[in-house]
């Protein structure tokens, strides 16, 4: 009888330490198993997250390249303007003794009749001006072609650099859109 009980107990051990074997396999597994879940939806935010900082620095780079190159794209019409004004400049001071000419007689009928004036001009234009003006004093001093004309209260600048730049401001936004577009 103490054998029974004894083998009973031993029976009764025995089935309890599988099923506790059979339960800890279970937990194992379901530890695995949560743990390889844990692990890919870690795995998956730090993807997102790495792809969104990714995404964000690539953006900022795009975003400060295409500023860049829009500067440069002014900067570059600016110079092709400039050079343009620059050549139409040089092309004006490079007219014949006639055509210069020309051009300061018709700058100088803009001219209103001052009182007291004197007129300070570019060494080309002030001979040109010397004979236009007879009773008014021209220097030749001013330093580039064109001139200025000095009254008591007012000053008219016919300077061509002056003239060029005046039209340029006017004229650039319909010129860059000519050209550019």
């Amino acid at each position: 009888m103490v054998r029974e009980i004894i083998k009973n107990i031993e029976e009764r051990a025995e089935l309890e330490l599988r099923e506790i074997e059979k339960n800890k396999e279970q937990e194992i597994r379901g530890a695995e198993r949560d743990f390889e879940l844990d692990l890919k939806i870690a795995k998956e935010e730090k993807r997102k997250s790495l792809e969104k900082r990714f995404s964000s620095i690539l953006d900022d780079f795009e975003a400060r390249k295409r500023s860049e190159a829009g500067f440069a794209f002014q900067k570059a019409k600016r110079e092709i303007l400039s050079e343009a004004y620059k050549k139409a400049e040089d092309k004006l001071l490079s007219f014949s003794d006639k055509e210069f000419e020309a051009v300061i007689s018709a700058l100088f009928k803009k001219v209103p009749e001052l009182k007291s004036m004197k007129i300070s001009a570019g060494k080309k234009t002030a001979p040109i001006l010397k004979k236009l003006a007879k009773n008014v004093p021209v220097d030749a001093g001013l330093g580039e072609e064109g001139f200025v004309v000095i009254g008591e209260s007012v000053e008219f600048d016919f300077r061509i650099s002056g003239i060029l730049k005046f039209i340029r401001q006017k004229a650039d936004p319909e010129i860059v859109k000519i050209i550019f577009s």
